[in-house]
């Protein structure tokens, strides 16, 4: 079951504002969603205990799989809580205006919402005209209105067929929800499916039906791998796991090949290649130090690190200080047009939240004849022991959580790259995932 990203077809999502003594009704919120609406509004009101009560609104708004939105006066974006709202994600933000927010104001506020790119907050603007929004892109579209009346300067401006207006009602394209890309699999029944042991060597495995969609899917694909370390969280995959192969049937054996390692010294071969400026979108923990620290040392290199989370882009500063750190989203990358050798998406590409305005952004700041390499990983299942998984169950949610948006494969990856900048790229290297490979995909392609 391929999740294939495609470019923008929203449809009209409409919202409803969520009466004060109906926050805690999960009734009223069923039969909204049941009235055919997606997104729920409610205001920011600033107090003592605000966020954890965004925090238990926004989960129950979520449990109806209805989108939680908090409206917040333009005015009031300077003193928002960011990191903690940020933590009660995902929540969509709309900023709404007052009757003295002009344009020099508004260019403050995009200023703000450019460099203030938090992982599970997204931002959109509600009945305001696209004059005073500029060049700021939303990171949820608004509908173009039919305002029962428009200020005396909107019949002359060319932009009035789009605008959102003063008068605009309805929201698209809602927040993608995250999702797992991996499964445990155990001598008990765990997501839907049942591993038992065989303990005469050679070890089999053997899956039994029913299975979730996400199992149905890794199976296909021949990614299940025996859990052969002790650690309660796995870093090291060549190492710690086995590629699990079936013979047949609902058995499976541990394979005697490891994959990883050589999907790995393929990426490490197209790194070594690369000169110039290099942007890494998403660097995280950069995992290749030693490839881009010799690079910079001999001068062919300038590495860029693009990170939305700030500790993680400290944790980049103090690996590679020499590097140019900045924050910043694969949907707002803060570079200069044409300004890049190579971009970089090194297992960040399934974390996007908007894929087609994340390449387009690529397209932009990369030179004609610059390098894109992407890969990452689809979803795969653990064979893991009682003892194994009660180690890893111990781990705080709050350090483990969902980050995949999709579990897309190279295919995807190269199908939405084409569609969002059509004629823009040649593609190179399109490596899938299949059996007897890694969970890991990659894609190499050349901007035209």
């Amino acid at each position: 079951m391929s999740h294939s990203p495609t470019p923008h077809q929203p449809a009209a999502l409409q919202w409803i504002a969520c009466p004060s003594d109906k926050l805690h009704s999960d009734t009223w919120l069923a039969q909204a969603r049941a009235s055919g609406f997606h997104v729920v509004l409610t205001p920011w009101q600033q107090g003592a205990n605000a966020v954890a009560a965004i925090a238990q609104w926004a989960n129950r708004v979520r449990r109806q799989r209805l989108v939680a939105a908090l409206t917040v006066p333009v005015d009031a974006i300077a003193a928002l809580p960011l990191v903690e709202l940020d933590a009660c994600g995902p929540v969509l933000l709309v900023v709404t205006p007052v009757h003295t927010t002009d344009l020099v104001r508004w260019s403050d506020v995009r200023a703000r919402l450019a460099r203030t790119r938090c992982a599970k907050l997204r931002w959109t603007a509600l009945g305001v005209p696209l004059c005073h929004l500029g060049d700021w892109r939303p990171d949820v579209a608004l509908v173009p209105p039919r305002p029962r009346s428009q200020p005396p300067e909107c019949a002359t401006c060319g932009l009035r067929a789009q605008c959102a207006g003063p008068l605009s009602g309805q929201i698209v394209a809602p927040l993608p929800e995250p999702v797992s890309n991996q499964f445990d699999l155990t001598d008990g029944a765990l997501n839907d499916a049942l591993l038992t042991l065989d303990s005469t060597p050679p070890r089999h495995f053997t899956l039994q039906q029913p299975m979730s969609p996400l199992v149905a899917e890794a199976l296909a694909r021949g990614q299940v791998y025996l859990d052969q370390s002790d650690k309660a969280r796995l870093d090291d995959f060549a190492a710690d796991l086995a590629l699990l192969l079936p013979d047949g049937g609902d058995r499976w054996h541990a394979a005697d090949h490891q994959p990883f390692a050589a999907e790995e010294a393929l990426l490490l071969g197209h790194l070594r290649t690369l000169s110039g400026v290099v942007v890494d979108v998403g660097a995280g923990p950069i995992r290749y130090v030693q490839e881009l620290a010799a690079a910079q040392a001999a001068g062919t290199l300038r590495y860029v690190a693009v990170e939305p989370e700030l500790a993680a882009l400290e944790r980049t500063v103090a690996v590679l200080p020499e590097a140019l750190s900045l924050q910043g989203t694969g949907e707002h990358l803060p570079l200069v047009s044409q300004s890049a050798d190579a971009v970089l998406m090194l297992r960040s590409f399934n974390h996007l939240r908007d894929v087609p305005q994340a390449l387009q952004e690529v397209a932009r700041v990369l030179k004609p004849g610059g390098v894109f390499l992407a890969c990452d990983n689809v979803a795969f299942g653990l064979c893991r022991s009682p003892e194994q998984l009660a180690r890893a169950h111990a781990i705080p949610v709050a350090e483990t959580p969902f980050e995949h948006y999709r579990n897309a494969d190279a295919p995807d990856a190269a199908a939405a790259l084409l569609a969002a900048v059509p004629n823009g790229f040649a593609l190179h290297t399109v490596q899938s995932v299949g059996l007897g490979t890694s969970n890991q995909w990659f894609l190499r392609a050349t901007r035209l």
